[in-house]
């Protein structure tokens, strides 16, 4: 901006001092230039400088004087500096012009920009808390109902009881004595023998109540069963009802084919009012059929009866060696007839009958075996 504001105060002097140049030589002639209007009239000639300084026109000063008396002459003003600029008709007061003052054009101060008002973040929307589950009253277990004795099934005559599940615990097959129905048919008494025997005797019954052998038989037989099983024996009845017909040579063959370690058979023996006690039947050492387990069931028997008497106090009768039973004799395992107590006798009959009674029986029979497989 300074180096245009000194070009223009370059020209306007030039052009001043033109103009004083060109008044001083009208006045030396005492003419003025005069110029033909189109109009026809005669006027002095104006005489303008235009100046154009990047892009702004400064009009030049033009002198004027008062027409002359003198005649009109055609003689150009004096010659001045060719004007490259526009004229302009417009007139002014030389004693009125002055040299323009480039003032430069205050700044205008910067607007400042709108601060913009800061975006407010988005409130998170509370998450909301998960509603719990309600918790589900615990279903009070149902009490267990007491489960009743198992009511011994009926076994269809000729059939066995299903055999136990395999295993390495010692198997005992426990023959409860006797049955509903006696069998008179007659049998062997042994393998070969021409003596036979009924198939299955009546048995004997209880001299004040009258309740059968049989069934004090098989329910002491089934309490040894549990007992045993609880012991970890793997156990086989030759009967579980009363309402079978199986011969005592089946029941030994039942054990023999079942590979049994111990053949049980319980009993109740008979005599007269006094009787008690506690005995064992077993084969005899001589036998033609059996005699090479005689050692192992004479042990066996020796060991029961001896654990079933310390446990209730009841006699000894001891172990004797038999002849007559068939159930023993076709027996190929170690086992003995085992006579629990007389039902003959009124005091002995009320034991037999007496759940607490019948559980020393069984306690004293484990024991037995517990003492005879070293368990």
């Amino acid at each position: 901006m300074k180096k245009y504001t000194a070009i223009i105060l370059i020209i306007a002097l030039v052009l001043g001092l033109a103009g004083c140049s060109g008044q001083n030589a009208a006045t030396d002639e005492g003419t003025l230039p005069i110029v033909q209007s189109p109009s026809g009239e005669e006027t002095p000639e104006s005489t303008a400088g235009a100046e154009t300084t990047a892009g702004k026109t400064t009009a030049a000063p033009v002198t004027t004087e008062e027409p002359s008396t003198e005649a009109p002459t055609t003689e150009e003003p004096a010659a001045t500096e060719p004007a490259t600029e526009e004229t302009t008709t417009e007139e002014s007061d030389p004693s009125q012009w002055t040299i323009p003052i480039w003032t430069e054009p205050a700044t205008p101060e910067p607007t400042p920009e709108p601060t913009p008002e800061p975006t407010p973040e988005p409130t998170p929307e509370p998450t909301p808390e998960p509603t719990p589950e309600p918790t589900p009253e615990p279903t009070p277990e149902p009490t267990p109902e007491p489960t009743p004795e198992p009511t011994p099934e009926p076994t269809p005559e000729g059939t066995t009881t299903p055999e136990p599940s395999a295993g390495d615990a010692p198997l005992v097959c426990i023959d409860p004595g006797h049955q509903a129905v006696a069998n008179e048919e007659q049998e062997p008494v042994a393998p070969g023998s021409s003596e036979t025997k009924a198939k299955v005797a009546d048995g004997t019954h209880g001299i004040t109540t009258g309740i059968r052998e049989s069934v004090v038989n098989l329910e002491i037989a089934l309490m040894l069963r549990d007992e045993l099983i609880a012991r970890g024996y793997r156990v086989l009845m030759t009967r579980t009802s009363e309402d079978v017909n199986i011969s005592n040579i089946e029941r030994a063959q039942m054990a023999n084919e079942a590979g049994a370690d111990a053949f049980l058979r319980l009993h109740c023996d008979y005599g007269d009012y006094s009787s008690s006690g506690i005995s064992i039947f077993c084969q005899h050492p001589y036998s033609d059929y059996n005699g090479f387990q005689y050692e192992n069931s004479r042990r066996l028997s020796e060991l029961v009866l001896a654990n079933m008497c310390r446990v209730t106090g009841a006699p000894n009768l001891g172990v004797t060696e038999a002849y007559h039973y068939s159930g023993i004799n076709w027996s190929k395992v170690p086992g003995g007839l085992i006579e629990m107590g007389f039902m003959s006798n009124p005091t002995e009959e009320q034991r037999l009958l007496d759940p607490a009674y019948r559980q020393l029986l069984v306690q004293g029979m484990a024991d037995g075996l517990d003492a005879y497989f070293g368990r």
